[in-house]
């Protein structure tokens, strides 16, 4: 859990249970300030992006170059991700009521995959 009063999403994150990828999971992590969050990843993938659906620099991914993040509730965002204007990602997370685990529904404009991931805060 984050520290006592950080938002929902704050923390860090390790996706163990999606699908295909390997038992090792994706541990990322996320910071939560006012209207602004910053996703990051050991890899060194990230983005700070306000959460009105403006966009924003996606660095450290060759499929994306920008990425918008947009508030639909306390408890869930939606990411839509872009190379040179195009979708190419989209998801929606959703924090449990208990603020434990992330569910991510997700799809891949490139491949047209639709996949679900859960991640466990750690």
């Amino acid at each position: 859990m984050g520290p006592s009063g950080s938002h929902l999403f704050s923390g860090s994150w390790d996706a163990t249970d999606m699908g295909t990828t390997s038992e090792n999971g994706f541990l990322f992590t996320i910071k939560v300030a006012g209207d602004t969050m910053n996703w990051s990843t050991p890899s060194g993938q990230s983005y700070t992006a306000k959460v009105d659906g403006t966009l924003a620099p996606f660095v450290g991914d060759p499929s994306m170059d920008t990425i918008s993040v947009k508030r639909l509730s306390a408890s869930t965002v939606e990411s839509t991700g872009y190379s040179k204007g195009k979708v190419v990602y989209r998801d929606k997370s959703t924090i449990s009521a208990d603020g434990k685990t992330m569910r991510t529904d997700w799809e891949s404009k490139l491949s047209d995959a639709i996949r679900q991931s859960i991640a466990e805060k750690q």
